[in-house]
């Protein structure tokens, strides 16, 4: 029986990422919409064409993104 992989191998670009948190390190602003989070959000909107009056909120993932939009629209 051969062995099914449930996540890829991955190597991550440490000097990518070491570049990324040196925004939050210059700022000391590691969370709670710091430097990345705000980076990540105007990327977002860019790619997206958002329209005016629109927000992007980046979230930790899938789960949170639907119970803040059952919250909004409750």
């Amino acid at each position: 029986m051969s062995k099914l992989s449930f996540v890829e191998n991955k190597h991550p670009n440490a000097a990518r990422i070491a570049a990324l948190l040196e925004r939050s390190a210059l700022a000391n602003f590691w969370a709670n919409r710091g430097p990345v989070y705000q980076r990540l959000a105007q990327s977002y909107a860019d790619y997206i064409h958002r329209p005016r009056g629109t927000a992007i909120v980046p979230l930790a993932n899938g789960g949170i993104a639907l119970e803040a939009m059952a919250r909004r629209h409750a």
